[in-house]
């Protein structure tokens, strides 16, 4: 990041990181893709007037957020006790969320994640050149996603807040129309997320987003897909922390009952993240969006549901099937809490392929397949995981 990248716009005033408190921020793995690592897709895209190029120019102009490997967040969270005290005083104030309090947390965490280098991957242009399938990897440099090479609880309270950055920075950029309540489900889930890291109950959303009052930038669309699939991403990283929580406390009513809540809360807000990713007219999915996501510009097979933290999180809830089975009992207002909220997610996902793709047409993952439309995908998707839960 340099003084050229955004701040966090503030509440209530709108105000920016100032610039000296970015320059602290310079090797924070939240920054513009460089010059080198766009080089392919920007040369493709000059010469290439088309959705996939235009989707690569908007991926090179957007931060990246660096991510712990899903299966390492459980481990992460436990260390985070042993940060420095000073570091978890920050990161508690910055729940508030000013933008001061996030500049200081951040400040910190960056000092002590700097030691964390991030994990080589295959680019998209080299899994196209090497005529592969497309993989997790290819998920991630579609979304400016990468990961970190150890687990690091600095770094998980890190790529959280830099997500909420992401989220209220694309709020002051382009319009939002989902409404008040969808955008505080994902600010709430997001401070839930660092609150439960820090062994705090749900936090909600002060309620002071900032909303921009027309679209500013031609690539609206691509932003706020690749944005709002920054935030799914740390949402689900929050999930599978809430559901580590969960078994850890299964035998005590009160903490289950809080780790139950804090469930709920980031289902809720993944739900909310499906709405805002597509949170644009849908005339410029099939024009924009979609195109982009195909070949020739991306390797055969790719999807959003190549998400590892997807993927990992699905595992999870499947693996605590008798956990839930459990709860089912003993916490029965708890557990179909989980139970309508998940469903609320598969509910908001179909919404948005039903009006962006519609309810006869599949999916990318799907496409030259007979069968099931994308709809009909998730109905069956929603009943399988709902049946998990016991």
């Amino acid at each position: 990041m340099d003084d050229r990248s955004p701040g966090l716009p503030g509440a209530p005033s709108a105000r920016r990181i100032r610039p000296e408190i970015l320059g602290k921020m310079a090797d924070v793995p939240l920054r513009r893709v460089s010059a080198a690592s766009a080089a392919p897709a920007l040369e493709r895209a000059s010469s290439d007037p088309c959705p996939g190029a235009a989707m690569a120019l908007t991926r090179a102009g957007l931060p990246t957020i660096a991510f712990l490997e899903p299966e390492e967040v459980p481990s992460a969270v436990a260390g985070i006790g042993a940060l420095p005290a000073e570091i978890r005083r920050l990161c508690g104030a910055a729940l508030d969320p000013s933008p001061a309090a996030l500049a200081a947390a951040m400040s910190a965490l960056c000092a002590a994640a700097r030691r964390n280098p991030l994990k080589v991957r295959r680019s998209i242009e080299a899994t196209l050149a090497a005529n592969l399938p497309s993989d997790t990897d290819t998920h991630d440099d579609f979304f400016a996603i990468r990961r970190a090479s150890k687990p690091d609880p600095a770094l998980y309270i890190l790529s959280l807040m830099q997500a909420l950055i992401a989220f209220r920075q694309d709020l002051t950029e382009t319009p939002a129309t989902v409404g008040v309540p969808v955008l505080s489900a994902i600010e709430t889930g997001l401070l839930s997320a660092v609150a439960l890291a820090l062994g705090e109950g749900p936090r909600l959303s002060p309620g002071r987003l900032p909303v921009a009052a027309s679209a500013a930038f031609a690539d609206h669309p691509a932003r706020r897909w690749i944005r709002g699939h920054q935030v799914f991403a740390a949402l689900s990283q929050g999930l599978i922390a809430a559901m580590a929580a969960l078994q850890a406390c299964r035998d005590t009513p009160p903490a289950r009952r809080e780790a139950l809540r804090h469930v709920v809360t980031g289902l809720d807000a993944c739900a909310a993240a499906f709405r805002f990713a597509a949170d644009f007219p849908d005339h410029l999915y099939d024009a924009q969006i979609r195109p982009s996501m195909g070949q020739p510009h991306m390797p055969r097979g790719f999807s959003g549901l190549l998400s590892a933290d997807h993927m990992h999180l699905v595992r999870t809830m499947r693996d605590m099937k008798g956990i839930f089975e459990g709860l089912r009992a003993d916490e029965p207002e708890g557990h179909a809490g989980v139970v309508a909220a998940l469903g609320r997610v598969y509910d908001s996902h179909k919404l948005v392929c039903a009006t962006f793709v519609g309810s006869e047409r599949s999916s990318l993952l799907m496409v030259g397949e007979s069968g099931r439309s994308s709809v009909e995908q998730l109905d069956r998707f929603k009943s399988m995981r709902i049946r998990n839960l016991g």
